[in-house]
């Protein structure tokens, strides 16, 4: 889990860092994406030891979490509501 809420929390830290630096906070904008580049690196070490530690049909069902600390992100720190396709 710890895997796929780091590559979420990388591509959220980057749509934020984007955001700000369309609004010219670039200090704010500096770290967001820091934060991102950061979590994209960790994320493969992650995906590594879950790997080791955990059987693959455990991952099969957790596959889906991804969307949903995605949804959760998108809502608390970017502020975008899902929408209906």
């Amino acid at each position: 889990l710890m895997a796929t809420f780091c590559a979420t929390v990388n591509k959220t830290a980057w749509k934020l860092g984007h955001n700000l630096k369309a609004q010219e906070k670039i200090k704010r904008s500096t770290f967001a994406f820091i934060l991102g580049s950061l979590a994209l690196a960790v994320n493969p070490m992650l995906d590594m030891a879950s790997l080791y530690y955990a059987p693959q049909t455990l991952f099969a069902a957790i596959a889906g979490t991804g969307t949903v600390f995605n949804i959760l992100l998108a809502k608390c720190v970017l502020g975008e509501s899902p929408t209906r396709l």
